[in-house]
């Protein structure tokens, strides 16, 4: 599935947020069975804590990031 990183600068109650992309797209991977509500999904990335927001494009939504485990280096 195709990601899309951002750096979200609004407050979460803000309806059109300023977001800032960044990085390329990612390609990610779902982990195990999930709902759309709460996906854990796992990605390859250098420095994933310049990024509190995503969207998955193939669900067509945009999710706050509230949670990173490391697997191993840039898991």
């Amino acid at each position: 599935m195709t990601l899309k990183l951002y750096k979200n600068k609004s407050a979460n109650n803000v309806v059109f947020k300023d977001l800032q992309q960044i990085g390329q797209d990612l390609n990610g991977v779902l982990r195990e069975e999930c709902s759309v509500m709460n996906p854990v999904i796992t990605i390859e990335i250098d420095n994933p804590t310049n990024c509190n927001y995503v969207q998955i494009v193939e669900f067509n939504r945009y999710y706050y990031i509230t949670d990173m485990v490391s697997i191993r280096n840039n898991i």
